[in-house]
């Protein structure tokens, strides 16, 4: 059978407000699908909405008489930097791209988890796609019939049928992801971004904290071969590239790949300095020290909080001592070290900010990123609360407690949040609640010792490596 080709734009749309330009990283999440669906042989383009500052207005004049057929817009399928209030955003971007004449299909968790929010009487919205997005993706643009009797026939979507919200089945299996080919960055070549590349090597996790979305969303933990990882980790440097940071959820899940990859990255001399986000509980000590040999020199871990009880009542599977002697480990082998920290798990108390201040302290990490309880799409802590809360926040990026779910309080939440910081800025840590102050931080502490940093807002990546 002849499939038809059709010409699709890519759109990264606009965080609420822009995403800061000291942190804009590529969106590799959406221009690693745009480049599989150029794979099936469509004429793809990419339109990064957020790096370019464009508002929906700027959309249907760059789109109309373009010729295409369709737009995808994917909102948070794995890059993490998006607000509540950026969702819309998107629907505004929907909006616009209609207005084009375009179909137009959405994606990421918000589609999944929600698609009546996309997919409702007059919305511009044509087709809500859910979980992981390549076979969908692949399925929907090789149909010829888009009225609901055709996407009927296609696992993994939402769509209108007689005003009704009607859903199919999630795609069958896994996606192979050795079947991505190495994202083209070259469609994003004008995004200004900062000086970090990002690859997405593994999906999942195995662990299974009550705060988190991943493993709901992906799924069991899998990850790329070390052949293909190495072949886009060498395309990259081939092309100048000196900082890389592996952007999955947890890249050190499965050591020995993670053996395989330090071990070809030393063979084949790639020459970079590269960063990951790991687990505590599945740190191996030789296999950090191959990471750093091959020229690691940055790892994120969660560590969520210092009280003991209430890392078991989120199922973190560690303990207080155990981050300790993880971070020593790391930094012995000359890594910096980020640790993000919940200050306001349910159950939460004074007690529990003390023990986590104390823990900070004592490890020291070189970034500290503190975050306040989100309710994320997929997580266990979503189904708990979300009906009794209500339109409790999504994303994890606001500088004050939203929810009330500690024992504290809005008001005691922010009197214990501030001995925190004041604590953390008599031991010397750089206080940042604002993320322009990384735009030159690497330039003004040139030739000198950086400073450690400790964050109410995103962290940029890349920095002192």
């Amino acid at each position: 059978m002849v499939f038809p080709v059709m010409k699709i734009v890519f759109i990264n749309p606009p965080n609420a407000p822009p995403t800061s330009s000291a942190l804009l990283i590529e969106p590799i999440d959406t221009l690693s699908l745009a480049t599989y669906v150029r794979s099936l042989g469509h004429d793809v383009s990419f339109l990064d909405m957020d790096a370019r500052r464009l508002t929906p207005a700027d959309l249907t004049p760059r789109l109309a008489g373009a010729g295409f057929d369709a737009a995808v817009i994917i909102f948070d399928h794995h890059i993490p930097l998006y607000t509540d209030e950026a969702l819309s955003g998107v629907l505004a971007a929907a909006a616009s791209a209609a207005a084009a004449g375009l179909k137009v299909v959405v994606g990421g968790k918000a589609a999944t988890y929600e698609p009546e929010r996309f997919v409702y009487p007059g919305s511009p919205v044509t087709v809500a796609a859910r979980r992981e997005l390549e076979p969908v993706l692949r399925d929907l643009f090789a149909l010829p019939d888009w009225t609901a009797k055709g996407l009927r026939t296609i696992r993994g979507v939402a769509f209108l049928d007689g005003g009704l919200v009607q859903t199919t089945p999630p795609p069958a299996g896994l996606f192979d992801l050795d079947a991505q080919p190495v994202a083209d960055r070259r469609l994003a070549a004008a995004g200004g971004y900062i000086d970090v590349r990002s690859v997405l090597t593994s999906r999942g996790c195995p662990n299974r904290c009550r705060f988190c979305h991943v493993p709901g969303y992906w799924g069991r933990w899998r990850g790329m071969s070390p052949q293909r990882v190495l072949d886009e980790l060498e395309q990259l440097t081939a092309a100048g590239v000196k900082k890389i940071i592996f952007l999955d959820d947890n890249a050190t899940a499965d050591p020995a790949r993670m053996r395989a990859i330090a071990d070809g990255i030393r063979e084949r001399g790639l020459n970079a300095a590269f960063g990951c986000l790991g687990s505590v509980n599945v740190f191996d000590g030789p296999t950090f020290e191959l990471m750093a040999e091959a020229g690691f020199r940055w790892v994120h871990f969660g560590a969520e909080t210092g009280d003991a009880a209430l890392l078991r009542r989120i199922n973190k599977n560690i303990g207080p001592d155990q981050v300790a002697r993880t971070i020593d480990a790391v930094r012995d082998l000359g890594l910096r070290v980020r640790t993000s920290w919940i200050l306001d798990l349910p159950g939460a108390d004074a007690a529990s900010f003390d023990r986590s201040l104390e823990l900070m302290l004592r490890t020291g990490p070189e970034e500290i990123r503190l975050h306040f309880l989100a309710l994320r799409y997929g997580s266990e802590y979503f189904g708990a609360y979300r009906e009794k809360i209500g339109a409790a926040p999504q994303y994890v990026h606001g500088s004050r407690p939203q929810l009330a779910l500690s024992t504290l309080g809005r008001a005691g939440l922010e009197a214990k949040t501030k001995e925190v910081i004041d604590a953390l800025a008599g031991a010397g840590y750089l206080i940042v609640t604002d993320p322009e102050v990384f735009a030159d931080l690497e330039r003004r502490y040139a030739g000198r010792t950086p400073p450690k940093i400790a964050a109410l807002c995103p962290i940029r990546y890349g920095l002192f490596w």
